[in-house]
């Protein structure tokens, strides 16, 4: 029977665009969507908006300057298939985001600008406050399409870096992570047996 790690993983190199059924196992990597320490319990379903519907919301117990308070993190998820990045038709030298990642960071910035504020989303999470409203991130893309464009390999790699950099000029403002969904697929990954003693 294939394990959580072969199922994700057959998915993210499949052919055809898989977020819906990728998102289903958003909730065994809790850990790294959650991202302060706490207790996190998911909230998969798509949360209904004025704005539209954001893809998944992870909600919990955080623990913060001594004190336990609810806590969301909303993220915004594309298929593996997506492409990050693109070739820049102005320079060989940089990249643009994809229309998707673009996409994703208008959708993402729009929902929590409004669940922020909302009372019925507070009322939904026990939100006290509305700092206790978080951007998570986005989810987009595998190491097969971080680049759309001919480059080698180490030109993507050192290309991606770069453009990722400069990313998070603007991210980290308000934390935002942009993660591949080889991260996930990592985090499921059996840990090593040792070998057998003899």
């Amino acid at each position: 029977m294939p394990s959580l790690y072969d199922e994700l993983k057959a998915l993210i190199y499949h052919r055809n665009n898989k977020e819906r059924e990728c998102r289903a196992y958003l909730h065994h990597a809790i850990e790294i969507l959650f991202e302060i320490p706490g207790e996190a319990v998911v909230c998969d379903a798509e949360y209904r908006g004025h704005r539209g519907d954001s893809d998944y919301i992870v909600s919990g117990r955080g623990f913060e300057s001594g004190n336990f308070s609810n806590q969301v993190f909303i993220w915004e998820l594309k298929a593996p298939q997506c492409f990050v990045f693109q070739a820049d038709p102005n320079s060989s030298n940089r990249l643009i985001p994809s229309i998707d990642l673009i996409n994703a960071e208008n959708q993402l910035l729009n929902y929590y600008d409004e669940l922020k504020y909302s009372s019925d989303f507070h009322a939904d999470f026990e939100i006290t406050h509305p700092s206790n409203v978080r951007i998570g991130g986005i989810i987009i893309g595998c190491d097969r399409t971080i680049i759309r464009g001919e480059f080698s390999e180490t030109e993507k790699i050192r290309l991606y870096n770069k453009a990722l950099r400069c990313r998070n000029l603007l991210y980290r403002y308000e934390n935002i992570s942009l993660k591949l969904w080889n991260s996930i697929l990592d985090h499921l990954k059996p840990p090593e047996e040792p070998p057998r003693q003899e």
